[in-house]
């Protein structure tokens, strides 16, 4: 908004200019300003059933690309152009939410997953 703003009250290369290189990151800062509030005010325990697709976020990122392959790709369903923004939009959400569900099974049972593959010294610690 204060980039749109700028630009259209002056008008000029300099109002472009003021508005990609000021405006940019001031909307950036608010953006984030935004989200760190709704992150404080969140109740805990829905706070807590999405910090384990964190705790998981190897294992979620790895997985969703494998799933979205299969879906998308020739060895999968081969669904490459052939659906809308709004089906896209279905499948992201409906990946989100499965993914969500599994990191909390991970989550509550304690499944290593890769994750810690890349722990340091793990054998050192258990000793």
């Amino acid at each position: 908004m204060q980039k749109l703003l700028q630009v259209l009250s002056l008008g000029t290369t300099v109002g472009e200019t003021l508005g990609e290189g000021f405006g940019g990151p001031v909307t950036a800062i608010g953006y984030f300003m935004v989200l760190a509030y709704i992150a404080d005010s969140i109740p805990k325990p829905v706070f807590n059933l999405f910090s384990n697709l964190g705790r998981y976020g190897l294992t979620s990122y790895i997985a969703f690309n494998i799933l979205m392959m299969f879906i998308f790709y020739g060895f999968g369903m081969a669904m490459y152009g052939q659906i809308s923004v709004q089906m896209l939009l279905l499948i992201v959400a409906a990946l989100y939410i499965l993914l969500l569900i599994v990191s909390n099974v991970l989550a509550k049972y304690n499944i290593p997953a890769l994750e810690r593959t890349f722990l340091i010294n793990e054998k050192m610690k258990q000793e």
